[in-house]
């Protein structure tokens, strides 16, 4: 990252900085360079590995996100890096009453899918489907040592727990990264 650009520092002749969210970005290793700095969240789209493996199990179930907060900061180092990140997203899922069978209905798939997820959720029959209600909360509170290479940012904690790999860009001031795996992309600034 170097020296900041003039959008990061705030000049009043900088181009206001590209925060756009496009949750198609990153599925494979980013532009890279370099992400030493202090950042701030400002968006998340995308959608989760979760979602993914509920799409391939239930055919028609569909997720709505009515809301998805994120704020924290992410700090890097030549060679570490801290995250502290909280993240809440009300989620509104429409379940085909097909793929609520198991858990006995669709009133009894709410604590199913809690359960499963660990997100309060609740059901109920609307017209021909079960329509549910969750509120995802995600908190994440770690340091550790991270190497790149080649637009992919490897994490290894301090304390032993398993270490990630993630796709990213730092591109006209902005961090944008994506777990591999996952579909969820951040967006963050200086």
């Amino acid at each position: 990252m170097g020296s900041p650009d003039a959008a990061a520092m705030g000049s009043p002749d900088a181009a206001p900085l590209n925060l756009a969210c496009d949750p198609s970005a990153l599925a494979n290793a980013g532009c890279g360079n370099s992400p030493i700095g202090s950042w701030t969240y400002e968006a998340a789209c995308g959608t989760t590995a979760f979602e993914a493996a509920a799409r391939a199990a239930c055919n028609g179930i569909a997720f709505r996100a009515t809301s998805h907060v994120v704020t924290g900061t992410l700090d890097f180092t030549a060679t570490n890096y801290t995250i502290d990140v909280h993240s809440i997203a009300n989620v509104n899922t429409t379940v085909p009453p097909a793929c609520t069978g198991l858990a006995g209905g669709c009133v009894p798939f709410g604590p199913a899918a809690q359960a499963s997820t660990g997100a309060p959720t609740v059901c109920a029959m609307v017209g021909n489907d079960c329509e549910c209600s969750s509120r995802v909360t995600t908190d994440a509170m770690q340091n550790g040592t991270y190497t790149t290479n080649a637009g992919v940012l490897t994490t290894v904690p301090t304390g032993g727990a398993a270490g990630a790999s993630y796709n990213y860009c730092v591109e006209g001031g902005v961090l944008r990264y994506r777990l591999t795996g996952d579909g969820v992309v951040y967006v963050l600034t200086p």
